[in-house]
């Protein structure tokens, strides 16, 4: 199996090497249409630096970029084209991720550290997980972690269920179990303390080039 592939894009809601409006002509009109929906400024910038990503994973891939176009969305809101890799993007605060495979679906989550008060989570974490995070050195930046490796595991079953996070449990460090299912969460590294992401893939650990992408 190849490695699977991760790219992102660190910003501060400003373009490098082009305008707003040179990166909006690279986008087929659906795309464009789920871009211009987000009415906020910083929630446009992100979904527009998405699309980017999406579009450079084609090419880096050898795909048609006709298919750009042909990308839909499933009936539980997850965006796929049947033949091509699976994909997954997230964004955050000045982060933008995309992971894809051709071998295996893929989830990707990613969150900037902020404050929060992990003990107010207690439908969302088990009594070992609330523990573990009074003993940490770091409560927060344990709750962060924690989150995105269980969001990342929900991304990648993408039914659209409200999943009861609670009950995804951790067998071993990094590997996580639920509903007869296992799934190997990896950490991937942005060069940012302030930015936690985890990528989720069902089964044993796999290789991941994770690259920086520059807009």
């Amino acid at each position: 199996m190849t490695p699977i592939q991760v790219r992102y894009f660190k910003h501060n809601y400003r373009w490098q090497h082009s305008s707003e409006n040179q990166y909006l002509n690279l986008l087929p009109e659906s795309q464009l249409r789920e871009v211009r929906q987000f009415k906020h400024s910083k929630w446009f910038f992100n979904a527009l630096a998405g699309k980017l990503l999406l579009r450079n994973a084609l090419i880096e891939a050898g795909e048609p970029l006709e298919k750009f176009g042909e990308i839909r969305t499933g009936e539980h809101g997850k965006p796929f084209h049947p033949n091509l890799f699976e994909f997954n993007v997230t964004h955050t605060d000045k982060l933008v991720a995309i992971a894809w495979s051709y071998d295996l679906a893929v989830g990707l989550d990613s969150e900037r550290l902020r404050s929060k008060d992990p003990y107010l989570f207690t439908k969302q974490f088990n009594q070992t997980e609330m523990d573990g995070f009074r003993n940490s050195d770091d409560p927060v930046r344990s709750f962060f972690r924690r989150w995105t490796q269980k969001e990342a595991i929900v991304k990648e079953i993408g039914d659209g269920l409200t999943l009861p996070l609670r009950e995804i449990e951790e067998r071993a460090p990094g590997e996580f179990h639920f509903r007869e299912h296992s799934w190997t969460t990896i950490p991937i590294e942005v060069h940012s303390a302030e930015h936690f992401v985890h990528l989720a893939v069902r089964g044993t650990h796999r290789a991941v080039e994770a690259q920086r992408i520059f807009f």
